[in-house]
């Protein structure tokens, strides 16, 4: 198996303790990155998979033009 980033697994456990408390997986920071974008910009699969699995999705915003 790949061997994990060092903080991964501490951030693992803050994650579900902070889940198993009610905590909102939303929340965004000033930049609209919500933990969900954290985890997946740097790489920590099985915690991003565990944000969708608690309803986490993206903060960022998708701006579509449409002309005519």
């Amino acid at each position: 198996a790949p061997e994990r980033p060092p903080l991964e697994e501490p951030v693992r456990e803050v994650v579900e303790i902070l889940l198993k408390n009610e905590a909102d997986p939303n929340i965004a920071n000033e930049n609209d990155e919500t933990p969900l974008d954290w985890a997946e910009r740097t790489n920590n699969a099985d915690i991003a998979q565990r944000l969708r699995d608690a309803g986490g999705h993206s903060g960022k915003t998708v701006v579509i033009e449409i002309s005519k």
